[in-house]
C-alpha cells in the first residue's frame, strides 16, 4: 500500500508531462502542415529522386524558423550519408 501511494505523484507528474509533450507535437505538426502547402514535390519524389545516390532509406521534412527543410537518409556501400537538397517552393 505504502509502495503504491509513493508512485502515485511520480504517475501523476509523467502524464502531466505527456499532454505538454503532445501539446507541442500538434503544434509543429499544424507548423509543418502550413509550411508544406507552399512545397513542390513529395517525399515519394525525393525518395525516386535520391536513388541515383545509393539506396533511400528515409525521408522527411522539418520546419526550423519558418523554413520547410528536407532530409533524406541513403544507404550506399561505404556506409550511410544523408543529403539536404534545397527545396522549391510553389
Amino acid at each position: 500500500m505504502l509502495r503504491a501511494l509513493r508512485s502515485a505523484p511520480l504517475i501523476g507528474i509523467v502524464g502531466l508531462s505527456s499532454i505538454g509533450e503532445a501539446r507541442d507535437i500538434d503544434a509543429n505538426n499544424q507548423l509543418l502542415a502550413a509550411a508544406l502547402k507552399n512545397v513542390r514535390g513529395t517525399l515519394q519524389d525525393a525518395l525516386k529522386a535520391s536513388e541515383r545516390l545509393g539506396k533511400p532509406i528515409s525521408a522527411k521534412f522539418a520546419v526550423e524558423r519558418g523554413v520547410v527543410h528536407l532530409s533524406i537518409s541513403i544507404a550506399k556501400r561505404d556506409g550511410f550519408s544523408e543529403v539536404t537538397p534545397t527545396l522549391q517552393s510553389a
